[in-house]
């Protein structure tokens, strides 16, 4: 993207050249996060383990919710009529993070939120905010196809992975997320991850 395509002619730069060879020398890695092939570079940290990568339902976000209470009703009860929802709304039969009094068919909701029916809840969302010690090795990103991403070492118990880490141990709501900021792929330390995307952007805008 961006780059001029050069004639198969041209003699690669100096520069060309050693970005290959820098390239060639990087270990790649398998589905099970084993590096295989490539130089060694006794300076360069060893790459994280990776335990297991999502799939892409996996790492697909919530749907946005309507902002509109009876419009999230319609989406969030399949078969239910907006009139019939709304009289619920009416009738007290709706509560939002518990509370059902002064809601109205325009009450506006939260993406993060709490819905509950008649008793049962139909929606329920928590916002996510995790301070990544981010190790060296582990790009900064959601998804890569040759490198370990923030998501993919996410373990539930808080502790560092390593290669007998398994899918079940890390945190399921990881493909929600997003990272505020970012940290060279070599680079140790602190990264922002979330699944409140107006937080990330005022961490990352300043807005």
């Amino acid at each position: 993207s961006g780059a001029v395509p050069m004639p198969s002619s041209a003699a690669p730069s100096a520069d060309e050249t050693r970005h290959a060879a820098a390239r060639d020398s990087l270990p790649s890695r398998t589905e099970d996060g084993h590096a295989t092939g490539g130089a060694e570079d006794p300076h360069r940290p060893p790459p994280h383990a990776l335990p297991s990568r999502l799939d892409d339902e996996a790492r697909g976000a919530s749907a946005t919710l309507p902002r509109r209470l009876d419009a999230a009703l319609v989406k969030l009860c399949p078969g239910r009529r907006r009139q019939e929802l709304r009289a619920a709304i009416g009738e007290g039969r709706v509560s939002v993070d518990g509370l059902s009094d002064g809601l109205l068919p325009t009450t506006t909701v939260r993406p993060f939120c709490r819905i509950a029916l008649d008793g049962i809840i139909v929606h329920e969302r928590r916002a996510y905010y995790v301070l990544l010690n981010k190790p060296a090795g582990v790009v900064s990103a959601t998804r890569d196809a040759a490198a370990v991403c923030a998501v993919d070492i996410l373990a539930r118990s808080g502790q560092p992975t390593d290669s007998s880490t398994q899918a079940a141990d890390l945190v399921a709501w990881r493909g929600e997320l997003c990272i505020a900021g970012r940290l060279d792929r070599w680079t140790t330390g602190l990264l922002l991850l979330t699944n409140d995307g107006r937080f990330a952007r005022r961490v990352t805008d300043g807005g």
